[in-house]
């Protein structure tokens, strides 16, 4: 099952389509017949061996990329709390991961003299 949504872009004039996908698993047909929905969405969120993957993801994948803004992820976001505290997240780790390779970069310069 495919769901999609065109959000702007903020990289290029235009759209991109940030898709919801889901498979009918064992398990994800277990939880449609208990009526299940917000076990559904983990399901989905954890899926990825299976190729899925919720809209969050995949806006976060497109935020990730340069292609959208924070400010589009959440507008579009399935689970806009969940959004938050994923763009959150993956700000923080460029930082770190920014602040690591700045530290590097120091020690080398500074063992190259």
């Amino acid at each position: 099952t495919l769901a999609q949504e065109l959000v702007p872009r903020d990289d290029v004039p235009g759209r991109t389509a940030a898709i919801e996908i889901m498979m009918v698993t064992p398990t994800i047909q277990q939880y449609i017949e208990d009526g299940s929905t917000s076990d559904i969405e983990d399901a989905i969120f954890e899926g990825s061996h299976w190729g899925m993957q919720t809209m969050n993801q995949s806006l976060l994948h497109y935020y990730e990329q340069g292609v959208i803004s924070p400010e589009t992820a959440q507008f579009y976001a399935g689970n806009a709390t969940e959004m938050r505290q994923m763009l959150r997240r993956m700000d923080k780790e460029r930082e770190d991961a920014e602040r690591i390779a700045e530290q590097k970069k120091r020690r080398v310069s500074k063992a190259e003299r």
